[in-house]
């Protein structure tokens, strides 16, 4: 019997998951930005709530190769 492969992404980390069902329009802009950031829509929400809730430590590493700046803004 062959041996298990060693495919897949390695892990990201201690996560938990959060489910959200925003308007349509608003999801499909969240799809949008997260595709101009070359992330997944994943990613580019964890980084926002990262940044909003001050713990921008928390957002996911992602590769700089190929992608633009996230347009966040700054909020107090």
């Amino acid at each position: 019997m062959a041996g298990r492969g060693q495919g897949g992404r390695h892990s990201k980390g201690d996560r938990i998951p959060l489910i959200s069902r925003p308007y349509r329009p608003l999801g499909e802009a969240v799809q949008r930005s997260a595709d101009l950031a070359g992330m997944t829509v994943s990613d580019y929400v964890a980084t926002i709530l990262a940044n909003a809730q001050g713990m921008p430590e928390y957002a996911p590493k992602t590769s700089t190769t190929g992608q633009r700046e996230l347009p966040l803004q700054q909020t107090a």
